[in-house]
């Protein structure tokens, strides 16, 4: 999510704030349209985001296990390339 959205899912609230929102199960993590990808095709962006609904659910038991996540279209090399520069400017965002 970080990576994609260059925050934390609930960076925008003051911290006493993010603790009440984590404790609340009706609580969804916003996946806005503007991310990382969004020079991307639209498909490529929907896999994107399907990957990241998958690993935020709420319940351990439903995320995707790796096995999945690594099977899915999105991290399929081929899929999408992403070149080392590219990779390297995003961590240096982060960082």
């Amino acid at each position: 999510y970080q990576m994609v959205y260059r925050r934390a899912p609930f960076a925008h609230l003051a911290p006493m704030q993010r603790a009440m929102a984590l404790a609340d199960p009706a609580l969804e993590v916003d996946l806005p349209a503007g991310h990382g990808l969004e020079s991307y095709s639209t498909a490529t962006a929907a896999r994107l985001v399907d990957v990241l609904r998958r690993c935020l659910r709420r319940e351990p038991h439903e995320r995707a296990a790796l096995p999945e996540l690594l099977a899915h279209e999105f991290l399929q090399r081929g899929s999408q390339e992403v070149s080392r520069r590219a990779m390297d400017r995003a961590v240096e965002a982060i960082v």
